[in-house]
């Protein structure tokens, strides 16, 4: 549930809060990458980066301070939230870190307060990248929940043998 100082945050005319939005880029690739390849900032496994000009630590973890825009995905009718994320890609760690990966990344954003990091206000589901395209200036992602729609409903089988009531 969000912080009261959240909640006049979001709905005052005007607030000297920061909402940062720490996000965690996660793929098993990203292990490897934390040894071979230092400079792009993989640390536990993960990419974390922050909204922000200077780095934070949020509950133990130091998210690198990147400038990025994340959009929340649409409220409403549509079956599956979508969410855009684009990064600037001043230095091309970014752009080099999703070229070598074997398949699309998880990102996972929260929101929290600049006065109280460890505390997050709001919390997404991961979401998967679904497309990603880069250019000089920035980065920018499709993000989408995973899809489900060919797993098995029940992975179950029934038989009189094993539930007689059902026959």
């Amino acid at each position: 549930m969000p912080s009261l100082e959240f909640v006049h945050g979001v709905t005052d005319e005007a607030t000297a809060e920061d909402f940062l939005v720490l996000l965690t880029l996660t793929h098993p690739d990203l292990a490897a990458l934390e040894t071979d390849a230092p400079e792009l900032g993989v640390s536990n496994g993960a990419l974390r980066l922050v909204n922000h000009p200077v780095n934070i630590v949020s509950r133990g973890e130091t998210y690198l301070g990147f400038p990025f825009s994340w959009v929340d995905p649409e409220q409403g009718e549509r079956p599956r939230p979508r969410a855009r994320l684009r990064i600037d890609n001043v230095d091309r760690r970014i752009t080099q870190m999703i070229r070598s990966l074997s398949s699309a990344p998880y990102a996972r954003a929260e929101i929290v307060l600049g006065s109280d990091p460890d505390t997050v206000e709001r919390a997404y589901p991961p979401f998967v990248m679904t497309s990603a395209d880069w250019g000089d200036v920035d980065v920018s992602a499709d993000l989408g929940v995973r899809d489900d729609d060919d797993e098995p409903v029940c992975a179950w089988s029934h038989s009189p043998k094993f539930s007689p009531a059902l026959f």
